[in-house]
């Protein structure tokens, strides 16, 4: 066989053989909330966990703690596995250090005043990690930071300056006040400090267009632009001369539906659908006590929730004429949404509560877990993380098949009590269902009773009768605790 067939071959089962965990793991959906569990514990931190990110391509996940530390776990790179730790940096001030992590979950910025520090996280690492290099972002602390990219860092500090970074070169590419900003596909809006839209190339700091007008607030889409503050006025994208339309309101907020030609804004208690093919009112939304805190769509805007000023939410269907028909009123008190990225899950959530699964396609109530905080789901929607004290779960399907650093040792045959000392003496403290994972800290001398890890950052004892080990586990590997 000749070299080329050789190369050919190679190049055709390197994707079967070479791929990270997690790569064939499907979403979580709808209907698969009684079909959760929790998959593994992060524990690296010595006091409560105050942050929780997620790269944006679903390859590491980062907690900051008020034991000062920032620690990067790995989800999903070759040759390590869900939940292994890489590496955790000390000197970290919760609410006053930032942080980014870049999309592909292997450069780390980390802001201490107005340096900024780059580490490789891409490999776990021991000892004390020294960065790669130390750039500065100007002079004042900085506010904000985020990684357009994997090579283009942007930074915004108290006095509202923008900075934006080629971070191969290390240069600075641009430089800007931006009393608002956002990033759309390849391209950074800026709201500078005259009210003018700044369209900025990501790639070079170029600024492609300027939309000249005196506004406080904007909205972009890949089609349009609203800018608000005296006016009200919607813009086609690339077409500056002429606003199309200008709308007789002045929002608190807006947001454009997804395949749809309609724009929705909010003012007070009223929220009104307008079209963008005619400027005209498509309907109004009353009785949002106390305003409007947002309003969300599905992925082809079929569907609608809207929130009030009392934590209240209202789902909507949205006809083939763009007009909102109330379908009802969600369960409970809702802080807030999240949609799946196919658009067929919507999660409401209420920090230390509840989060509820709708199908967002049917609107139907499929079910809810309980949380001790506000829920983070991976970009991916794999992995949902949840954080009680010290400690992170990761929550995700029960035939997720993914081995991770740390693995249940054992599981619940039944429902079983918890409790706080190795017998039966003192009340229970909890009751584990049938299957529920077993994190084993232990064995009593007489190897009757397992101490175990509670996802609440406590600990517990249950009967070891009342367990089955999961595969590859054994009882000799448990050290003998009191």
């Amino acid at each position: 066989m000749n070299k080329f067939w050789l190369v050919v071959i190679l190049l055709l089962f390197i994707p079967f053989i070479a791929h990270a965990q997690g790569d064939n793991v499907r979403p979580i959906e709808a209907d698969d909330v009684d079909n959760l569990k929790i998959l593994t514990l992060l524990d690296a931190h010595q006091a409560p966990v105050f942050e929780m990110a997620f790269s944006r391509e679903t390859r590491a996940f980062v907690t900051t703690s008020v034991d000062g530390q920032l620690c990067v776990w790995n989800v999903r790179a070759l040759g390590q596995r869900p939940g292994q730790l890489r590496l955790c940096l000390t000197d970290y001030l919760v609410g006053v250090s930032r942080f980014a992590i870049a999309p592909d979950g292997q450069r780390l910025a980390v802001a201490f005043e107005d340096d900024v520090a780059l580490f490789n996280v891409a490999t776990p690492q021991m000892g004390a990690s020294a960065p790669q290099r130390i750039i500065t972002a100007g002079s004042n602390t900085l506010l904000d930071m985020q990684y357009l990219s994997d090579d283009r860092l942007l930074t915004v500090d108290v006095n509202e300056q923008l900075r934006l970074f080629d971070l191969n070169l290390s240069a600075n590419l641009f430089i800007q006040t931006a009393l608002e900003w956002s990033v759309l596909g390849d391209t950074l809006y800026i709201l500078d400090e005259s009210g003018r839209l700044l369209l900025v190339d990501v790639s070079d700091g170029i600024v492609e267009d300027v939309l000249n007008v005196e506004a406080d607030h904007y909205l972009a889409s890949e089609d349009w632009i609203l800018t608000w503050g005296d006016e009200t006025q919607l813009w086609q994208q690339g077409e500056f001369d002429e606003p199309e339309f200008e709308l007789d309101t002045v929002p608190d907020g807006a947001n454009f539906v997804p395949q749809r030609p309609i724009i929705v804004t909010w003012e007070g208690e009223t929220a009104t659908f307008w079209s963008l093919e005619t400027g005209n009112i498509i309907q109004t939304i009353q009785d949002n006590l106390s305003g409007i805190n947002t309003v969300t769509f599905n992925a082809d805007g079929t569907w609608a929730v809207s929130i009030d000023g009392r934590a209240r939410a209202r789902m909507w269907v949205i006809n083939n004429e763009g007009v909102p028909l109330l379908n009802r009123w969600l369960d409970g008190a809702v802080d807030g949404v999240l949609v799946s990225p196919d658009g067929g899950t919507l999660v409401t959530t209420r920090e230390n509560f509840a989060a509820r699964f709708y199908d967002f396609v049917t609107g139907r109530l499929r079910g809810n877990i309980e949380l001790s905080t506000q829920v983070l789901f991976s970009p991916d929607w794999t992995l949902i993380a949840n954080t009680n004290g010290s400690l992170v779960t990761w929550i995700g399907l029960r035939d997720d098949p993914r081995s991770f650093a740390l693995m249940p040792f054992a599981y619940a045959s039944g429902l079983i009590d918890v409790r706080e000392t190795p017998s039966q003496d003192l009340p229970r403290i909890r009751v584990l269902q049938a299957n529920d994972p077993i994190f084993a800290l232990g064995l009593t001398e007489d190897e009757q009773w397992v101490k175990i890890q509670l996802p609440d950052d406590t600990t517990g004892w249950v009967a070891r009768s009342g367990v089955y080990l999961a595969e590859g586990s054994e009882w000799n590997d448990l050290e003998i605790v009191e």
